[in-house]
């Protein structure tokens, strides 16, 4: 399927990878090293994605509203403290070295 037009791309060792925003930070990285949250439990509808190994990265799109803004939905501490629990915990079943803030 070829990228739609103005579509930011990266190509790693012969395959194509979509690049996306960190919400926190604001860098643009492939889509394989930031991972993807929903305001609902499925996957379904709109996402914002986050640097998966730095809690600064989390600090900081909590603190700037940034996941209200991307998801546009009312967040609140409930919805905040359960996704930064499932962060924490996809973090330690992936074995992924952890940058804290």
């Amino acid at each position: 399927m070829a990228p739609a037009l103005g579509q930011a791309l990266a190509v790693t060792r012969l395959r194509v990878v979509p690049l996306r925003t960190c919400v926190g930070c604001r860098k643009v990285a492939p889509s394989d090293e930031l991972i993807r949250v929903t305001a609902s439990l499925g996957q379904s509808g709109r996402g914002a994605w986050l640097h998966f190994g730095d809690d600064t990265c989390l600090a900081v799109a909590i603190r700037r509203s940034a996941f209200r803004r991307a998801l546009r939905v009312d967040v609140d501490e409930q919805w905040l403290a359960l996704v930064t629990d499932r962060l924490h915990r996809a973090r330690q079943a992936s074995g992924k070295v952890l940058k804290t803030v």
